[in-house]
């Protein structure tokens, strides 16, 4: 039987939470945005159950951490805020609103026409965006 803390169950539950919903391992900052902490402080977690033969990744590649402990001895990802996190290294706190990770939406976006420079003509410019199921496009005030 794996042995790990709380906290660290809660890294566990999310990845493989969030692996099971997308296809992929999150990146270490969603995990710092769902867990509630600095992306410093998952770096550093991440390492922790690394070395504790918890998970497997490999370093310097982004996406490859991998949770190996038995899946009926991850816990179940709740999506609870575990309070507040730092931002921008300040030292203001700052409440982050968690839900699970199943009411995340990605959108792609194309740009299809306008004003392009030489660099970028005949190429394809696309991003993806993530949105949480509580945000939304809206401007405040605006109908």
């Amino acid at each position: 039987m794996a042995e790990f803390t709380k906290t660290q169950g809660r890294y566990l539950a999310f990845i493989h939470a969030y692996t099971n919903l997308h296809g992929y391992p999150p990146a270490e900052a969603e995990i710092a945005a769902a867990v509630g902490v600095t992306p410093t402080s998952v770096n550093l977690m991440v390492k922790m159950l690394e070395k504790k033969g918890l998970i497997y990744r490999q370093p310097g590649q982004p996406r490859t951490i991998r949770v190996i402990v038995p899946e009926n001895e991850i816990p179940a990802w709740s999506g609870k805020p575990s309070g507040v996190r730092m931002t921008g290294g300040s030292k203001r706190n700052v409440v982050v609103p968690m839900v699970p990770p199943s009411s995340l939406y990605v959108l792609t976006i194309r740009l299809l026409g306008g004003p392009i420079s030489e660099k970028f003509a005949n190429k394809e410019v696309k991003r993806q965006m993530e949105i949480r199921g509580d945000q939304t496009l809206e401007v405040a005030g605006e109908v």
